[in-house]
């Protein structure tokens, strides 16, 4: 828990200063040279951070054996044929697992930094909310899922960023999946949303205010619904694996429990506030925010519907990875000071009750922080 803190600290001393040298932490302003070597140099720094404390874990993580066993027999497993290929590579080499776990944490925390360069936005806060709302210490758990999820995001930004449809976008869109699904299949369950966002062109505010009212009215009406069973069905349960008893721990783990119904609640009301807040200064966005607000909103939806099923939770998590992004969006684009301010106040709570939250859960077993050791 110590090592924890100190990370914590770490990063939160490291937004004020960067942030108070660049003075535009939470602005939307032209980007020149300074800036991008500022927050160069702030990735680096905190990606180090990051990277050292993930990687020299150790019987922590409560996937950590299933991982260590398999890369001592050199064995597949059931896993994807990346994350095979990457671990006969390190093997073959003659190196422990130790050098693994490195390996994974500078390729996810190294590529999540790397998508965060190339959006544009300030990283100080992403890089907190990518440690406050757990993101960073699922990888120490599901490592090739938010090593998946850290490859769809820099392939999304990409894809974002070419302004016309055509086919360099579609070989971006297919390239994204592609990639990521090496890591973990359940990134092929967002072909759909990735189509709707290739043949969606230009977002209009009518119709994000149309989305944002029926998601709205879903977080409200919609009850929790177990729909586990469809997972089942012989094609899904081939294409993505079994899950149906993946979370099942403690209270915020179960997922029909009390607690994780009431937190979800909670993740709802951020993203309504949040995209109303988009809603009203959809203006002064550029077409690539549009875009990530475009993605962002089906999330909301996704998440409204409040499905009971392992394999949502699973996907769901890109979402949280591109909402990341998303909230830093709309900080920077509201014209109105005292909501701005609101909303940053307001999302750091909710990042903080989260991550203490999951602490005190202790999901994915991330405590006792034990220090690897030859």
């Amino acid at each position: 828990m110590a090592s924890y803190g100190f990370l914590f600290l770490f990063i939160a001393t490291s937004i004020i200063l960067f942030s108070e040298l660049e003075s535009v932490s939470i602005k939307n302003v032209e980007i020149n040279t300074g800036i991008y070597v500022w927050r160069s140099l702030f990735l680096l720094i905190t990606s180090i951070g990051l990277i050292i404390v993930a990687g020299n874990r150790y019987w922590t993580g409560s996937d950590f054996y299933t991982y260590a066993l398999a890369y001592k027999k050199n064995s597949p497993y059931s896993f994807e044929s990346g994350y095979v290929w990457l671990q006969n590579q390190v093997y073959s080499n003659g190196n422990d697992f130790h050098t693994m776990l490195l390996v994974m944490s500078i390729l996810t925390i190294g590529l999540f930094s790397i998508a965060l360069l190339y959006s544009g936005i300030p990283p100080y806060l992403p890089v907190f909310l990518y440690v406050a709302l757990y993101t960073y210490f699922y990888g120490f758990n599901i490592m090739r899922q938010t090593l998946s999820m850290s490859i769809f995001l820099l392939g999304f930004v990409i894809m974002c960023n070419i302004k016309r449809f055509g086919f360099s976008k579609i070989v971006c869109a297919t390239l994204t999946l592609y990639l990521s699904s090496l890591f973990h299949q359940s990134s092929l369950l967002l072909v759909p949303v990735v189509i709707y966002i290739l043949i969606s062109q230009e977002l209009i505010k009518s119709k994000l205010k149309i989305m944002i009212l029926c998601g709205s009215i879903l977080s409200v009406f919609f009850p929790p619904i177990n729909i586990d069973f469809i997972f089942k069905m012989p094609f899904l349960s081939y294409l993505v694996g079994d899950y149906s008893n993946y979370l099942t721990g403690s209270a915020l783990e179960n997922r029909g429990g009390l607690l994780r119904v009431g937190f979800m609640y909670i993740k709802l009301s951020v993203y309504i506030l949040f995209l109303w807040s988009a809603y009203r200064n959809f203006d002064v966005y550029s077409s690539v925010q549009k875009r990530v607000s475009l993605f962002a909103t089906v999330g909301f939806i996704i998440m409204s519907f409040k499905f009971n099923a392992a394999l949502v939770t699973r996907t769901l998590q890109y979402f949280d990875i591109v909402g990341i992004i998303f909230f830093t969006i709309v900080i920077m684009n509201e014209r109105n000071r005292n909501w701005k301010m609101f909303l940053f106040l307001f999302l750091i709570a909710f990042s903080i009750v989260t991550l203490s939250m999951s602490l005190n859960s202790n999901i994915g077993q991330v405590l006792p922080y034990v220090v690897f050791e030859r």
